[in-house]
């Protein structure tokens, strides 16, 4: 009876307004991925091993300094829009507006001070001056990034995942027909790559200000009790979120102290091959936060990740087969130069 029941519950999850919009994160963002993935295939048979690892620092130092520009307020955002926007829209427009000054303030600041100071990060901390450009480059890309992540935290926020879909197609579609263009042409290099990489966040930030509602940019209010009721909850967020991302990057950051860049390489194109694992964790979260952020309750919270559980563990286990593939599959994929990755 138990697991008659349990089948049932499982099947009416999958026709809810959560499975839905679930297949459409999932899709988008798989469809993505995997566009993106032969972009970077393109990148990392171009460029080999020694260029692809100088390539992969600089887009962990944008992940990481993007992160950081973010200061959880991405988070934030989504949880007091959604906790107000059907109780108080003016309360919820409020902290859209208030959200978007800190995040212009915080990115701008991480910016500067990583531009500034990237001469000395390459040379005195990875003791690689040819990192010098590249990270200057990197610090460009991650204030765009950030950018583009409010857009995406303000559509989540309004559960409008049609749209979040598409501004986060725009940067892997872009990528996959510049990076193309510039194999094409015999042009694409670790300074065109980077470029490339760079640029596109800002076009997606000005295709998605174009689709999203504007009204909060006329609210009225407490701007001060708004930014430390944001700011108090970010706070812990932020300390979050950086953990794990240096957690997440920090394997391609010790390997460029202490080992050369071609063995960067190696491992990034490792790492790149197993993007499906975060690619489905990011859709469950994304998907998850809006309608937990609605939840106000102790016992819903609880009754709510007791069915979220049920729906999102089976779909780890067919994740296991890649295990058992990975050897051959890398070796097609990237050839025999980038053997040790397998």
């Amino acid at each position: 009876m138990e697991l008659s029941k349990n089948i049932s519950e499982v099947i009416q999850l999958s026709k809810s307004k959560i499975a839905k919009d679930s297949a459409i994160v999932l899709t988008g963002n798989f469809l993505g991925a995997s566009i993106g993935f032969i972009a970077t295939i393109l990148i990392t048979k171009t460029l080999g091993p020694a260029q692809f690892g100088l390539f992969s620092v600089a887009l962990a130092v944008m992940d990481i300094a993007s992160q950081f520009s973010d200061f959880g307020i991405g988070t934030g955002l989504v949880r007091f829009t959604c906790l107000y926007l059907n109780k108080d829209n003016q309360k919820a427009n409020l902290m859209l507006k208030v959200s978007l000054k800190l995040k212009l303030i915080i990115a701008t600041l991480v910016f500067l001070i990583g531009f500034f100071t990237s001469e000395s990060l390459a040379v005195h901390v990875f003791g690689k001056p040819e990192l010098i450009f590249p990270l200057k480059l990197a610090f460009i890309g991650a204030f765009g990034a950030s950018l583009v992540g409010y857009i995406s935290a303000t559509l989540q926020a309004r559960q409008s995942f049609t749209k979040f879909t598409f501004v986060n197609l725009i940067n892997p579609i872009g990528k996959f027909a510049l990076i193309g263009l510039l194999f094409l042409t015999y042009k694409l290099n670790l300074l065109s790559a980077l470029t490339t990489v760079i640029i596109l966040p800002f076009i997606a930030f000005l295709i998605g200000s174009l689709i999203i509602p504007k009204d909060f940019l006329r609210a009225k209010g407490d701007e001060n009790e708004a930014f430390h009721e944001l700011f108090h909850f970010s706070k812990w967020i932020l300390v979050s979120t950086f953990c794990v991302m240096i957690f997440q990057r920090l394997d391609v950051l010790m390997l460029t102290y202490f080992k050369t860049a071609e063995v960067v390489g190696y491992y990034s194109a490792a790492y790149t091959f197993a993007f499906v694992f975060p690619l489905i964790t990011g859709t469950i979260t994304t998907i998850l936060l809006p309608k937990v952020s609605e939840i106000s309750e102790n016992g819903h919270l609880r009754e709510y990740t007791k069915k979220s559980l049920k729906f999102t563990t089976p779909i780890i286990f067919p994740l296991i087969f890649l295990l058992f593939i990975s050897r051959p599959v890398i070796l097609f994929i990237y050839g025999y130069e980038y053997l040790p990755s397998a």
